[in-house]
């Protein structure tokens, strides 16, 4: 009878910490995911004139979405919302 009760105590510890286990959430620093290749061609087919107006309109709503500017020994990091319409914005 008694190593029946250690041997109830024993899983009963045991799935205790498998559920401890699988409930635990990565922290924000392994959730982040950066690309993989880091170049890309792009080409533009805009005129002039449309390529200052689109530009100048990018830089407006860039300028207003910003949330964060760091300087870098090679120049800046932007950071700004990780939602689907900033991604299209920035593309």
């Amino acid at each position: 009878m008694q190593k029946l009760k250690y041997f109830i105590q024993f899983l009963l510890c045991g799935m205790i910490c498998f559920v401890f286990a699988c409930n635990q959430t990565k922290p924000p620093s392994e959730t982040i995911t950066k690309a993989k290749n880091k170049v890309t061609e792009l080409m533009c087919g805009l005129s002039s004139p449309e390529l200052q107006e689109r530009k100048e309109t990018v830089i407006a709503s860039l300028q207003k979405q910003l949330i964060e500017t760091k300087e870098l020994e090679n120049g800046y990091a932007f950071k700004f919302p990780g939602t689907d319409e900033m991604v299209d914005e920035l593309t």
